[in-house]
């Protein structure tokens, strides 16, 4: 016998995708919101589709079936909104627009959508209803309890389990896990003539003292209340063994690479037409400095790293010697890129790739930063590493020219009796008149193949021979300081040979990063705010950061990966504009959920 369900406040069909997957028949699917019609009849042309606010119809014309599922609106109190209690809806709708327009029916909030489950089950007695909304609903909705008790006092009596689970931890054979954190309280009742389901979250880890994979446990922190919360605030999962004490443990997730697309790395930021918000250029420049390290991995050449091995190498680019160089290409440079707050309210901290994505809102909140990769001079396609040359000692010679060498720039003093200095330290005290210069030393190339090097002209040449002019002096002299003010006049820009002009109070005027040495102050860029009081002593560093901002990609994320981070199959259909299709995506429930709990109903209907 084939199981039916009807599925109100549907949405673009994250539900009902789980259901069908779990061998469920779809007999009816209903939702305000005509985009969202659309896209869920595309998909399930077999079922009957309403387009109406449930909270004017007559529930008696809903076909019956075994399981009711409802996800009933909640916008004002959910974080996924992208926006403050106190922001306007057309405030939302004009952000939303900027990818195509996007009606107001598509924020239009139903009356009294948690009293419709109510009518709609007292109407059809559904064997089961599973309720899906966010967590705080608990606590900020005054009615909630009552809501609660009145769903099971309908006879012949329901029993209640609350089941509280982020998205990223679902999932098993056949039913993937979504790549994102998505905290959402479930409840699912069963009326009392029916046994109660195991809906009980048991995701797979590996525990590290009892060397094994677990099913592991929810574990709440305050256990004597009720078990309503998120993962890592009111609970967190620990192994079910007594022999390692039931240690904490971090379930296996999928991360949020596996939703993006990387044939589009996005555009570089300097070249981009309209400048990002502030904001989010600090955001950037937060997630370099967390996520943008170098790393080398081990891509081949020896016989213990081959794929299926237990042992392969990856180590941070800057912390330690490359391995000795072989005649074949061994190692590769990675610099993984990450997802950084774009908009919103909530969303303020960047995240790696390696984790889940944070969860899907109704706004598109989320871009992708790849950084530019630091790859020495190669040949034969040889992927080299780069790193401080005074720190280590090259690594092993071969027989292609592996390396290349970078000079610093140095301040020189144009007063007597003061020694040129790096530009990552500070300057001297500054005066009325210009006494620094920027000098960029010059080096010799030698122009021999094989193991060939350059050299700073204050070591001695290489070995002469009669083989004719293998040695060239390189003086860099085109090198120029722009500075930021007075227009596009060509002499505003001077070689670095040069002193640079004045120093003024009206703004950073080069581009350099100034750094304060006092305490509390904090590092600002020189093109674009000015220095801070200039004292008697040295009090100021220039820095030039690892990855300029503006030479990352950037974009900002897609519908299809939204879409893919609620466990949509990539051949759901999704109609409408960009902005449509994203706050589908944020309204959606997850996939892989759905699908789980509505396995578990299943076995003890069947």
């Amino acid at each position: 016998m084939t199981l039916t369900f009807t599925d109100i406040f549907c949405g673009a069909g994250g539900s009902s995708i789980g259901l069908a997957a779990a061998g469920f028949e779809l007999k009816l699917a209903a939702n305000h919101w005509d985009r969202a019609i659309e896209t869920h009849a595309a998909n399930f042309p077999g079922a009957e589709h309403l387009c109406a606010d449930v909270s004017n119809y007559d529930m008696r014309r809903l076909p019956r079936t075994d399981i009711l599922w409802a996800s009933p609106i909640c916008t004002e109190i959910s974080p996924a909104g992208g926006r403050k209690k106190s922001r306007g809806q057309m405030d939302l709708l004009t952000e939303l627009n900027e990818d195509g327009y996007v009606g107001p029916a598509a924020l239009d909030r139903t009356r009294a959508t948690f009293h419709d489950v109510i009518r709609a089950t007292e109407v059809h007695r559904y064997k089961a209803v599973l309720v899906e909304n966010v967590t705080n609903v608990a606590s900020d909705w005054e009615l909630f309890d009552w809501w609660v008790q009145g769903m099971c006092q309908l006879r012949p009596g329901y029993n209640v389990q609350y089941v509280s689970v982020s998205s990223a931890h679902v999932g098993g054979e056949g039913n993937p896990h979504a790549p994102q954190w998505r905290d959402r309280l479930y409840l699912a009742f069963t009326r009392k003539d029916v046994l109660l389901p195991d809906v009980t979250p048991r995701p797979i880890a590996y525990c590290a003292v009892c060397d094994e994979q677990v099913e592991s446990i929810q574990s709440w922190k305050r256990p004597e209340k009720r078990r309503i919360g998120k993962y890592g605030q009111q609970y967190v999962y620990r192994c079910p063994n007594t022999r390692c004490r039931h240690d904490v443990v971090e379930p296996y997730v999928l991360p949020a690479a596996v939703a993006i697309d990387w044939n589009d790395l996005g555009q570089v930021i300097g070249d981009r037409a309209k400048p990002l918000a502030a904001k989010t250029m600090r955001r950037i420049q937060v997630g370099l400095e967390m996520f943008a390290q170098p790393v080398v991995a081990a891509a081949g050449g020896n016989t213990w790293e081959r794929p299926g091995s237990d042992y392969i190498r990856a180590w941070p680019a800057l912390d330690s010697p490359t391995t000795a160089r072989t005649g074949t290409p061994g190692d590769g440079v990675a610099v993984p890129p990450f997802l950084a707050p774009a908009g919103g309210t909530w969303n303020e901290a960047p995240s790696t790739i390696e984790q889940p994505m944070r969860t899907r809102t109704t706004r598109d909140t989320e871009a992708l930063v790849c950084p530019p990769v630091m790859l020495s001079v190669n040949h034969d396609d040889e992927t080299g590493r780069a790193y401080p040359v005074g720190s280590r000692p090259l690594p092993s010679r071969t027989t292609k020219i592996g390396d290349g060498i970078a000079m610093p720039p140095f301040i020189t003093m144009n007063r007597t009796n003061n020694t040129p200095k790096p530009i990552d330290e500070p300057l001297a005290p500054l005066t009325t008149g210009r006494n620094h210069a920027l000098t960029v030393p010059p080096f010799v190339a030698e122009l021999r193949g094989g193991g060939s090097t350059a050299r700073g002209i204050d070591h001695p040449l290489g070995t002469v021979t009669a083989g004719g002019n293998h040695h060239g002096l390189v003086v860099p002299d085109n090198a120029f300081v722009t500075r930021h003010y007075g227009g596009h006049d060509e002499s505003k820009s001077r070689p670095v040979t040069q002193p640079l002009g004045a120093i003024t109070a009206t703004g950073g005027n080069h581009s350099l990063l100034v750094i304060p040495y006092r305490r509390g102050a904090k590092p600002h860029r020189a093109n674009n705010q000015p220095i801070s009081t200039v004292a008697t002593r040295e009090q100021h560093g220039l820095m030039q950061p690892a990855f300029a901002i503006e030479d990352c990609r950037f974009r900002m994320l897609k519908p299809r990966e939204h879409l893919a981070a609620q466990r949509f199959p990539n051949t759901y259909i999704v109609i409408g504009t960009s902005g449509e299709q994203t706050m589908q995506a944020g309204n959606a429930v997850s996939a892989n959920v759905a699908q789980w709990l509505a396995s578990r109903i299943a076995q003890v209907l069947a």
